[in-house]
């Protein structure tokens, strides 16, 4: 995706758990300054604890999302990767979920999540890793 100098990349966090949305956002955040003064880019982050905030602001279109598996509501990512269609608006999607089920992994790939970061001790290297990667490689 070519760039201006105007061109900011959207990033979310859908999480319903307040203490991994603050962690997230925080270290994004510190991978973002580190970035920007390598790259000429701006940056845009923004939190959703409830699915259907989240859902509302699909018309903004995010670039890179991490999005928990179990969710409010009794919804999942697979839900929320069905309403974005991460390869039709090309959304660079990383699940995120304590509990690694092959089988659900699985399905998150196949609708779109690129990769899947268990809530572990490497979670918070894994997302800053994914959004560098993503930076780097897409804009």
């Amino acid at each position: 995706m070519p760039l201006n100098n105007n061109y900011i990349v959207k990033i979310a966090v859908l999480d319903d758990s307040t203490f991994y949305t603050s962690i997230l956002k925080r270290q994004i955040e510190n991978t973002l300054y580190h970035i920007s003064s390598d790259k000429a880019i701006d940056f845009s982050l923004s939190v959703y604890t409830h699915t259907n905030d989240f859902l509302q602001s699909i018309p903004s279109k995010h670039d890179i999302l991490f999005l928990d598996f179990y969710l409010d509501d009794g919804q999942s990512a697979l839900s929320v990767l069905d309403r974005i269609d991460p390869f039709k608006n090309d959304i660079k999607v990383a699940m995120v979920s304590q509990y690694e089920n092959q089988y659900t992994v699985d399905k998150a790939i196949a609708k779109g999540a690129m990769t899947f970061i268990q809530k572990d001790k490497d979670l918070l290297i894994k997302a800053s890793d994914f959004v560098d990667y993503i930076v780097r490689s897409y804009f």
